[in-house]
């Protein structure tokens, strides 16, 4: 069974895992800091070796769903970590985008003739549509966020799912 490091008798023995002043070091923050790095490590492997490339997004991912549930777990949600998310999950979306059109582009002399379409009419008819996907995902997140700010007030999160939303 799990023990609660909130509820524990010497949980001052624990610091590291309760709230504290050094806000760059909550363990919600160094799994931000480790996702970034999977992310970079991922971007970097993106044209050359797409295993590797896919294994490090796919830690990035992991670590994305850890440091929100570690966050409220151990009572360390912060400013700092909502910007670190907010901000690494665009980047990570714009970072994958790059790599896709990038992989794309690199195939399409090879084969793009093949189907009897000009490569430079893909090309374009695919940067329309991967732009319009990092558009799309950071307008979403904006309007979701701003709009949670609206209905439950200044000093909540559009994470909160404490409360009961109609929508």
């Amino acid at each position: 069974m799990a023990r609660d490091i909130r509820s524990d008798a010497d949980a001052s023995t624990f610091w590291f895992f309760r709230r504290h002043s050094r806000v760059h070091l909550f363990v919600p923050n160094l799994i931000g800091y480790a996702r970034i790095l999977c992310a970079l490590g991922a971007f970097s492997f993106g044209m050359t070796s797409p295993g590797y490339m896919i294994a490090l997004y796919f830690l990035s991912f992991a670590c994305d769903e850890l440091d929100g549930r570690f966050a409220r777990m151990l009572g360390q949600q912060s400013t700092l970590g909502a910007v670190l998310d907010m901000v690494t999950d665009r980047v990570a979306t714009c970072g994958l985008v790059t790599v896709l059109f990038g992989r794309i582009t690199a195939v399409l002399p090879q084969h793009g003739d093949a189907m009897g379409i000009s490569v430079d009419h893909i090309r374009v008819g695919t940067t329309v549509v991967l732009i319009g996907l990092v558009f799309l995902d950071v307008f979403s997140h904006w309007f979701h966020m701003y709009a949670s700010l609206a209905q439950k007030g200044l000093g909540s999160s559009h994470k909160d799912t404490s409360k009961k939303d109609t929508w």
